[in-house]
């Protein structure tokens, strides 16, 4: 059959929705994915992807030109099909959306593992920028500068970077302007937010010593290269998110209130205590996934 997955959501959503799209290739469908007008920056990690046919972005027509419609967790767009599937009522309180993302596709038949996450990425990104691979950290310190996100934040990225340069390593920040701060300044520390387009970034990630991110677009990227990665969760919920990879360790505060995503506590809480992580042990459990400084 030919199959169009729509995607919606940021950039670790579209991750997540790339297991689907590689188990219908597998069944020998002709898959072709496209993202919502939200995800379009994530486009760059899909393209060149043998799974695919073809990779689109922006408003999703009616589609007569598939023969089925699978929906993604975050495709907000219906009635393009006779022929639809989506996650239905999957519990995302409960449940990783990689795995909602795949029950449409179980009921078209896959009975097999879930695939693991795929992103295409740019090998020659390290080199382009003038970066000495694996000799550099990657922190991801920035997420969508919606309001409703800013919880997300952490205020100890200073002092971990001079953890971090302490042990050898370079600090390399990534993500977009609207990320850009201040302390990314400073002695081995090289400000890439903004600079890169999504595919660089990820090249950049592919070449790094380790990652350490917030839950964001970023951090799916990395776990899914391979790379060590410590994601950093406070509000929102590891059991939904958790970015899936060989080499991912979730860090999280003991605290009785959280995650609060999906939770009236979400709108109620100011304090955001969940994110109160010391950044030193942060650096150590970095290192210590990493293998050590070099």
């Amino acid at each position: 059959m030919r199959i169009l997955v729509a995607a919606g959501g940021g950039i670790g959503n579209v991750v997540m929705a790339t297991p689907a799209m590689a188990a219908l290739a597998s069944m020998g469908h002709r898959v072709s994915a496209r993202l919502c007008p939200g995800s379009r920056r994530a486009i760059s990690l899909l393209q060149n992807w043998r799974a695919l046919g073809s990779v689109m972005a922006g408003p999703l027509p009616a589609a007569p030109d598939f023969d089925a419609v699978v929906h993604a967790a975050w495709s907000r767009h219906r009635g393009l099909h006779a022929r639809e599937f989506s996650p239905g009522a999957a519990d995302l309180s409960i449940m990783h959306e990689t795995e909602a993302n795949m029950v449409p596709v179980r009921e078209l038949g896959f009975a097999g593992a879930t695939p693991p996450p795929h992103v295409e990425h740019d090998p020659n990104a390290p080199r382009s920028l003038g970066l000495d691979e694996g000799g550099y950290a990657v922190l991801a310190s920035g997420c969508n500068p919606d309001r409703f996100w800013v919880r997300k934040r952490w205020g100890a990225w200073d002092t971990l970077a001079r953890e971090l340069v302490a042990h050898g390593l370079e600090c390399v920040f990534l993500g977009t302007m609207d990320d850009h701060r201040i302390w990314m300044r400073g002695a081995r520390r090289v400000d890439l937010t903004g600079r890169t387009t999504v595919r660089q970034a990820g090249g950049v990630i592919a070449g790094a010593r380790c990652v350490i991110a917030i839950d964001c677009g970023l951090a799916h990227v990395a776990a899914t290269l391979g790379v060590p990665t410590v994601v950093l969760f406070g509000a929102t919920s590891e059991v939904k998110n958790r970015p899936l990879g060989p080499r991912v360790r979730v860090m999280a505060l003991d605290l009785a209130c959280r995650p609060c995503q999906m939770t009236p506590q979400w709108d109620r809480c100011a304090e955001w205590e969940c994110m109160a992580f010391d950044p030193a042990r942060v650096a150590a459990a970095a290192l210590e996934l990493a293998g050590g400084a070099r």
